[in-house]
């Protein structure tokens, strides 16, 4: 592949391939090739097609189909890839890698989507732990960002309400109060 010779690279690839067909090598090389060779379309659909086949390889093949549609310049639909991942959803690297991608494409309601899916996950499987506790964080953070003051507010509540010495939190929260309900913003103790 990399001398640049195209047919002898498939050729060594395929009997790669015929001999260990369950694994991941092989796909993978035939799929660079291909890519080298500006077949992307074909590439993503070699990937797809291996992990149909052998669903324990299903998670690294759908990384690379995403990180290929990435370099095509299409992120929505690496997006698509990524959030298919279910085992990797609640996971705070694929959090942030989905809400940055999402916030790319100016997508912020899908972007809110993916820390509510993860934080409920979280709540249901993890409640209180610093990841949980961390992603709520980020989530008031990103609501206050885009101007989504009254999305934040529960955020920032759960937040608060774990942790009543945090003065950051309870002054996000004041805030936001006063541009949404400026009344309930006088109830928080300063």
């Amino acid at each position: 592949m990399y001398t640049n010779q195209a047919d002898q690279c498939r050729k060594l690839s395929g009997s790669l391939q015929s001999q260990s067909p369950e694994h991941l090598l092989p796909v993978l090389i035939e799929a660079a090739q291909l890519c080298r060779e500006k077949q992307h379309a074909k590439a993503v659909e070699l990937l797809q097609d291996f992990a149909d086949q052998h669903p324990a390889n299903a998670v690294e093949i759908k990384l690379t189909m995403a990180q290929l549609k990435i370099a095509q310049g299409s992120i929505t639909k690496a997006c698509i890839i990524l959030k298919s991942i279910e085992e990797l959803q609640h996971k705070p690297g694929m959090v942030s890698a989905l809400v940055t991608m999402y916030s790319h494409e100016e997508d912020i309601d899908s972007a809110i989507e993916v820390f509510t899916q993860a934080i409920q996950w979280y709540q249901q499987f993890q409640p209180k732990s610093p990841v949980h506790l961390s992603l709520i964080r980020e989530a008031a953070n990103f609501k206050l960002k885009h101007g989504r003051k009254k999305e934040a507010i529960s955020d920032l509540e759960e937040l608060w309400k774990q942790n009543p010495k945090d003065v950051h939190t309870l002054a996000q929260l004041i805030s936001a109060y006063s541009l949404v309900d400026p009344e309930k913003a006088k109830v928080y103790p300063l």
